[in-house]
C-alpha cells in the first residue's frame, strides 16, 4: 500500500497543501477522510463542532495550507450556512458538502453539484481538484460547493 500512496500522493502534488478540516463527522464521513488522509498523505483535522472548526482556523496560521472543509450533508442547513458566513468573515474556503443519505435533492436546488455513486476516491479527487482551480481562477466567488453521495 506505500507504494500505491506514494504514486497518488506524486500525481496529486498540489494536494500536500491541503488540511483537510473534518466538522461534525459521522461515522461514514469519518471513515472516508481517513482513507483520504492515508492516501493521498493530507494533514487533517477533526472537529467535533462548528464552533472548535471556527476556532480553528481563527487561530492558526494556515498561510502555506489550503483548508478544505468537509461537511455532512445531513447536518442542519442553517448551521452550514451560519458557519459559512461567520467563516467568510476570515478569508474565502473552499469546501465540499457530502451527503450521506438520501438528501441529495435539497443541496441540488440549491445550486451544488452532485456526484453521484458510484462513488470513489477518483470522483472525490476531481471534485478537490475542480474546487482548487475555481479557488485560484474565480477569488471573486464566496466559496465553492460540492455534493457526493456517499454510503
Amino acid at each position: 500500500m506505500d507504494l500505491e500512496r506514494k504514486y497518488e500522493a506524486s500525481k496529486f502534488p498540489f494536494f500536500s497543501h491541503l488540511h483537510l478540516l473534518v466538522v461534525e463527522p459521522n461515522a461514514a464521513l469519518r471513515d472516508l477522510f481517513c482513507c483520504i488522509s492515508y492516501v493521498w498523505n493530507i494533514e487533517s483535522t477533526e472537529v467535533a463542532t462548528f464552533q472548535e472548526a471556527f476556532h480553528y482556523l481563527a487561530t492558526h496560521d494556515i498561510s502555506e495550507e489550503v483548508p478544505l472543509l468537509l461537511l455532512d450533508g445531513s447536518l442542519d442547513e442553517s448551521k452550514v450556512h451560519a458557519f459559512l458566513a461567520q467563516v467568510h468573515q476570515y478569508g474565502s474556503y473552499p469546501y465540499i458538502v457530502m451527503t450521506t443519505g438520501p438528501d441529495t435533492t435539497r443541496w441540488s436546488k440549491r445550486g451544488i453539484t452532485v456526484l453521484q455513486k458510484p462513488f470513489h476516491l477518483s470522483t472525490l479527487q476531481d471534485a478537490i481538484s475542480d474546487v482548487l482551480l475555481k479557488a485560484n481562477t474565480q477569488p471573486e466567488e464566496n466559496h465553492f460547493t460540492y455534493a457526493s453521495s456517499y454510503r
